[in-house]
């Protein structure tokens, strides 16, 4: 068999629920054999391939993923890439954030909402920087990240916060709240690509004296547009090919009654 019929075979099975399988890790066990060199995958890669980052397989509720023993015995064979595509860690399901993307595994993400203190018909929204492999220059949330390992959402909240903006959310946020999760599929920008999200959505406002401390990241944000909720709206309505996927789905939690 092809090397792309087995990775489409893959993504075939991995489609109906998202959650790493037994079959679906014996499938990837054959993969891993016949990989050798990034070359051997075709138009596959991100430039997450080969960094050992990894993110934790969900249910639609955001539940891990537990590995059973079969599935275990599955995933625990010889040899191993380095780093290993997928592995348990307290009984849980990890697999590379790379392998996430391009085999379409369920993981966890946390959104933010980030709202004037003294503008209530505003809020904050990123651009995304050029340097982006994934919808550079479109318009997102002010703060957004991938939940990592095993870590919860508040904590991943707090390290984005502080990666992206420079910011650290106790001391430079005020009023932090969660007001919904949701499962979001984002729409292909590219080949063989599939982010299959469970999404945390907060709110929150930045301080007044905290406005000098922003430290916009490098690479990742391109700047802070301050919009008003109305223009927001139409932006979202009326030209979503600028607005990044994460934004238009979290929209529908902030400017709900």
């Amino acid at each position: 068999m092809s090397i792309i019929r087995q990775i489409q075979e893959l993504r075939s099975i991995a489609h109906s629920d998202h959650l790493l399988t037994v079959d679906l890790a014996e499938r990837l066990g054959a993969l891993e054999e016949r990989v050798g060199s990034e070359s051997d995958l075709p138009d596959l890669r991100t430039p997450e391939f080969g960094k050992s980052e990894y993110l934790l397989n969900c249910d639609p509720n955001g539940v891990a993923l537990v590995a059973s023993s079969e599935l275990t015995d599955a995933i625990q064979r010889d040899p191993h890439p380095d780093p290993a595509w997928v592995r348990i860690r307290s009984g849980n399901v990890l697999a590379l954030r790379w392998l996430c993307h391009f085999i379409g595994f369920r993981h966890r993400a946390i959104h933010l909402f980030l709202d004037h203190p003294d503008h209530p018909d505003a809020t904050f929204v990123q651009v995304r920087s050029l340097s982006k492999y994934n919808s550079p220059w479109l318009f997102d949330m002010p703060v957004g990240g991938h939940v990592d390992a095993t870590d919860t959402p508040r904590a991943s909240l707090r390290k984005e916060v502080s990666e992206e903006l420079g910011l650290d959310d106790h001391t430079d946020l005020m009023e932090v709240n969660e007001i919904g999760t949701y499962n979001i599929t984002i729409p292909d920008f590219q080949p063989n690509y599939a982010e299959i999200e469970h999404t945390t959505l907060y709110r929150a406002t930045i301080r007044p004296e905290s406005f000098s401390r922003f430290r916009l990241q490098e690479g990742e944000v391109g700047g802070l547009v301050l919009f008003k909720l109305d223009e927001l709206n139409r932006w979202i309505e009326e030209l979503p090919d600028r607005v990044g996927g994460g934004l238009i789905d979290s929209w529908k939690y902030y400017s709900r009654p």
